[in-house]
């Protein structure tokens, strides 16, 4: 029987060394971890945009069973979709008001703020959404989370307070304030308040995670005391329009801290370049004026008004400082308006409401 002699690497090629392979090791994982995506940029909610459904709502306050993964209940919780042709559940135009998806075709909705006025049976009336997490969270690890939210036209009322709440149980639904919770994530009460009608707004922030949640749930948390509400004037009826009700999309939480930013940034968000445009009345009568500086070598722009429904129902061309036009042939309601200049470049974008 032969002995066979285990030769050391180098004598098999004299240019190996063992500091040789350390650094060649090192290269291979610099180079192989610039295409390998980072395992950390994840979103650990499901159905993070609504979009999956199990079926279309047919009329306001469905949501559970309607929307994959998410639960909800409470205050006015719908799930709202530009496919679905249920009554007042559709994007943009629903029973609530008018809005696009912050992305895709879908969002959800839910009271944050009632006036007692309405009914003293239903101060501190709340809605709540919940999603299980794909994984609970890790203890001590910082968790980076966002969500978009948009005032419903046909509210009074803005509400600054809302927050996400991360539970190693189930939330229990009974229609009022879960003032007993304290949200990991809160809005930033005093530097972004929660008015625009027009363009989603994000809530952010993040938190060290104690371990063991697996559940997010979103809405307000805080009683109508200490509720920080802000009157917008909103022409609609009085009634439940005496309340705050809130759009929300694209729910985001990952050990990343830049992971929504590089998804959202720019997402539907109408930014001006020319923010010098002015449109009154609002709300209008007969005439509507359109105030806007002309710069140097700007020939025109122009102005359109869309319907609740998203059809375009009039276009004016603004060649002056101050355009002022006919709207005697709309009927009352809300809309929708969009300037753009001769490139057609976005200019502002805004509502209007007619009232005859």
């Amino acid at each position: 029987m032969k002995n066979y002699k285990i030769l050391p690497p180098e004598s098999l090629n004299p240019k190996f060394s063992p500091l040789g392979s350390r650094r060649f090791l090192l290269y291979f994982i610099l180079c192989t971890s610039y295409f390998i995506p980072n395992l950390k940029a994840q979103n650990i909610v499901p159905n993070s945009s609504f979009e999956n459904k199990i079926q279309c709502p047919q009329h306001d306050n469905q949501f559970t069973g309607y929307v994959s993964n998410w639960v909800g209940g409470g205050g006015g919780v719908c799930y709202l979709r530009s496919d679905c042709s249920g009554y007042g559940v559709g994007v943009p135009s629903n029973e609530l008001g008018h809005q696009y998806a912050h992305t895709g075709v879908a969002y959800t909705g839910l009271y944050t703020y009632m006036d007692s006025l309405i009914s003293p049976t239903l101060s501190n009336y709340r809605g709540y959404i919940q999603d299980t997490l794909l994984n609970p969270l890790i203890g001590g690890t910082r968790y980076y989370v966002t969500f978009y939210v948009s005032l419903a036209d046909t509210f009074k009322y803005a509400c600054n307070n809302i927050g996400a709440y991360f539970s190693d149980s189930a939330l229990v639904w009974s229609g009022y304030v879960k003032s007993y919770l304290h949200p990991q994530v809160s809005n930033d009460t005093a530097h972004n308040p929660l008015t625009d009608k027009v363009n989603w707004m994000k809530v952010s922030g993040s938190f060290t995670a104690a371990g063991g949640e697996q559940y997010i749930i979103i809405g307000n948390f805080v009683d109508d005391a200490h509720s920080d509400t802000v009157f917008v004037n909103s022409t609609g009826a009085v009634g439940y329009a005496m309340s705050s009700y809130y759009y929300i999309d694209d729910v985001i939480v990952s050990t990343d801290s830049t992971y929504a930013d590089s998804l959202f940034t720019g997402v539907q968000e109408y930014k001006p370049n020319k923010p010098n445009a002015n449109v009154y009345p609002n709300p209008a009568n007969n005439l509507l004026n359109v105030a806007i500086s002309l710069p140097k070598g700007e020939l025109e722009y122009t102005m359109c008004l869309y319907n609740s429904e998203g059809n375009r129902v009039m276009c004016e061309t603004l060649s002056s400082d101050i355009s002022t036009f006919s709207i005697n042939q709309l009927s009352s309601g809300m809309y929708y308006y969009r300037i753009i200049d001769s490139s057609g470049n976005l200019v502002k974008a805004d509502k209007v409401t007619i009232i005859k």
